[in-house]
């Protein structure tokens, strides 16, 4: 036995070790004790890089779904809104027509027939607008008694 501590100089420090953890066992346990402390706040550090790292790679999908959908809505929102934007801007048929039919006849009984169809159009607002004039007063005068 001794050959083999002779000749092996790690087992031989082995038992130098124990040898000496046996001549100081208060020293010794504390020495023991330092160490598990220590490994076992390495052991934690190494869980919470992992739980992290974890997490990490769970909510990158989830983000990117999100950020993903959010993009989709607004651009959905965007166009929703600019296809009413063009309803509500875009001229009536008879508007067009209108346009079209001074730009494409240049005739002097065209004009005359359109100039007269305005006219008829001016008086016909102007009646309205005298209708709707007297009430508002018949409304104020109502209103004020």
């Amino acid at each position: 036995m001794s050959n083999l501590i002779g000749e092996n100089q790690s087992l031989a420090r082995i038992v130098q070790t124990a040898d000496w953890v046996t001549h100081h066992p208060i020293i010794s346990l504390v020495v023991v004790l330092l160490s598990l402390a220590v490994i076992a706040s390495i052991i934690k550090a190494i869980i919470r890089l992992i739980e992290t790292a974890s997490w990490s790679i769970l909510k990158f999908p989830l983000q990117l779904l999100a950020a993903i959908l959010k993009f989709i809505l607004l651009s959905l929102m965007e166009t929703i809104g600019l296809v009413f934007k063009q309803i509500k801007s875009s001229p009536s048929e008879s508007d067009v027509i209108t346009i079209t039919d001074v730009q494409t006849v240049p005739s002097y009984e065209a004009k005359q027939k359109r100039l007269s169809e305005i006219s008829q159009r001016l008086a016909t607002i102007q009646q309205e607008q005298q209708l709707l004039l007297k009430e508002i007063a018949e409304l104020i005068d109502k209103d004020s008694n």
